[in-house]
């Protein structure tokens, strides 16, 4: 157990997932836009929540893992009404355009080296991460954070960035575990609202059925901020 970590039982468990890629080569594929979620769950809401996606999964006869990109329908529909209605449940999404804050270094070489993706990601959950800090206050001392991060090898190094700039003048993170996300169905909930959010700012709503109404479930129980009007991105970036 580091220093940092913590046995002390957590009152609220984040879970983040993104969609999005961290890449700016827009002419063979890249996503302009990256969207960070971290969805807050208090310690007493967790069983509801694993039970409403239980009794979901069992009435759609849906086993595998919830990913926005593969699911639709009455499933979603159902899924996200459902989470809407949970008391004292958030959710944070940040929004970038890659296309006016594309990474590190004003230099495309930089800014295509994994180095440079893996500093672009880190800072962008990091003040995912502070956003819900901000509304939560108190309520994140010793939070558990979950995430994504099964075929990354730099765990700790990430781990060390985490702690430093969000627990600086206290133990906002008590613990940070890095799971595959078909095991954690939480952190599948993070990807659905992620996927909900980029489709929003891609304009992509036709091609979601539902999507008005999703969106505005979404909205009630999530809180969405633009990267351009929190924080001046290209000074922090290369600080």
């Amino acid at each position: 157990m580091s220093k940092f970590q913590t046995s002390m039982a957590p009152n609220i468990f984040l879970f983040y997932d993104e969609s999005g890629d961290t890449g700016t080569k827009f002419e063979k594929g890249s996503t302009r836009y990256f969207i960070s979620t971290i969805l807050a769950i208090p310690r007493p809401s967790i069983k509801i929540v694993m039970e409403t996606l239980c009794l979901i999964r069992t009435k759609h006869n849906y086993y595998s893992e919830l990913k926005y990109n593969k699911i639709k329908g009455n499933l979603l529909t159902e899924l996200v009404d459902s989470l809407s209605q949970i008391s004292g449940i958030f959710a944070f999404s940040l929004i970038v355009d890659k296309t006016k804050y594309p990474g590190i270094s004003l230099t495309q070489d930089v800014r295509q080296t994994k180095e440079g993706k893996y500093k672009f990601s880190d800072f962008c959950i990091m003040h995912t991460i502070r956003k819900a800090k901000e509304t939560l206050c108190g309520k994140l001392e010793q939070s558990e954070l979950y995430i994504d991060r099964i075929e990354r090898l730099r765990e700790s190094d990430f781990d060390n960035y985490i702690y430093a700039n969000i627990n600086k003048n206290s133990n906002i993170i008590g613990r940070i575990t890095h799971v595959d996300s078909f095991c954690v169905p939480f952190v599948q909930i993070a990807d659905i609202i992620s996927g909900l959010v980029r489709d929003e700012v891609e304009n992509k709503k036709a091609t979601r059925e539902n999507h008005s109404n999703l969106w505005k479930k979404i909205k009630s129980f999530t809180r969405i901020y633009n990267i351009e009007t929190e924080i001046n991105f290209k000074k922090l970036m290369v600080e």
